[in-house]
Parts: structure tokens; C-alpha cells; sequence
């Protein structure tokens, strides 16, 4: 019985050192050189973003200009590519999408404001649930921080707002 149990204690004590060890090792701050795919010239251009995409970030999110630099076209013609060759990128395909270009939306922006003509007394209400489908990395964000509600002037100026540059130099004044 004595050895039993001074055998479990060995196994333990081993079991603990070869965990301490382990962590020790993984927190070394030196990793292997592994071979890498990319150049860091190359890894350094799609850390940039990409071409006309925002580039911005608040609390939770980022721009779609910061995923254009993996998921965008590759000029080397390995990826983002289908059997037949063709480029299937996502970043190219998201700029046209009805998400993507939901905040920009001159009939939305112009309803909402007509919502807001018609009831002033709601304009908080209106522009934060309208937001929530218009513009939901924003409202989001403020959802998750705790910030209150989202308006259709915070969109006009927050960087992950969807084309929040284009959207102020649209000619929808009262839609700011």
C-alpha cells in the first residue's frame, strides 16, 4: 500500500513539473523560424488593407479594408482562386453587396430622415433601430460598451460607420 501510494505521488509531482516546464517553454518569447509563405514584405502590404476599402476600428470592430489584405486578390494566383482559375476573392465581392453599402443607401437615408420630419419626437428610437441593420458594427459597438443608442450623425463620423467618408460628402444634409 506504501508503495502505491508513494508511486501516485512521484506520478504527480512529474505530472506538475513537466506542466511548469512546458509553460516555461511555450512563454520563451522566441519562436522556431518556421518558413513562412508570405515575405514580410508581402505580410506588411496586406497588414496595410486594402485599395479603396475604409480602413478604421472602434472598440469591437474593423473595417473591411483590413481584411482585404488576406482575403483579397492574390497577386501570386494561389488563393482566393477556383478550380478553373478564376479569382473568387471576398473582399472584391463584399464592396457590391447590399450590406456593404447599407449606410449609403440615399433611399434609406431619406426615409429615415422623413421618419424624423414626421415624428421629431422619436429620432433617437428610429436612427438606433435603424442603424442596427444600416450600420451594425456601429450600433453594435455601442450596444456592447454600454455608450446608449446609436444615431445617424455618429455614423456620419465614426471610422467603422460603412463609407462613413463618402456618407459626408453625400448630398443628404438632413440625413446627418
Amino acid at each position: 500500500m506504501k508503495s502505491v501510494s508513494h508511486l501516485v505521488r512521484v506520478s504527480i509531482l512529474v505530472l506538475l513539473l513537466g506542466t511548469v516546464f512546458l509553460f516555461v517553454a511555450w512563454t520563451n518569447d522566441e519562436l522556431d523560424n518556421a518558413q513562412a509563405f508570405h515575405s514580410k514584405e508581402e505580410i506588411a502590404f496586406f497588414m496595410k488593407g486594402g485599395g479603396s476599402l475604409p480602413i478604421g476600428e472602434n472598440t469591437y470592430f474593423k473595417t473591411s479594408g483590413h481584411c482585404y489584405g488576406c482575403h483579397g486578390p492574390d497577386a501570386n494566383n494561389f488563393s482566393m482562386i477556383d478550380s478553373n482559375g478564376v479569382d473568387v476573392n471576398v473582399s472584391d465581392d463584399w464592396r457590391s453587396t447590399m450590406m456593404a453599402n447599407s449606410a449609403r443607401d440615399p433611399f434609406w437615408r431619406a426615409k429615415v430622415s422623413h421618419e424624423i420630419l414626421v415624428n421629431p419626437a422619436h429620432q433617437v428610437g428610429l436612427e438606433d433601430k435603424c442603424t442596427s441593420c444600416h450600420a451594425p458594427a456601429g450600433h453594435h459597438d455601442k450596444v456592447l460598451t454600454g455608450a446608449g443608442p446609436y444615431s445617424i450623425a455618429e455614423l456620419t463620423q465614426d471610422p467603422v460607420g460603412v463609407g462613413w467618408r463618402q456618407l459626408r460628402s453625400m448630398p443628404y444634409p438632413k440625413c446627418r
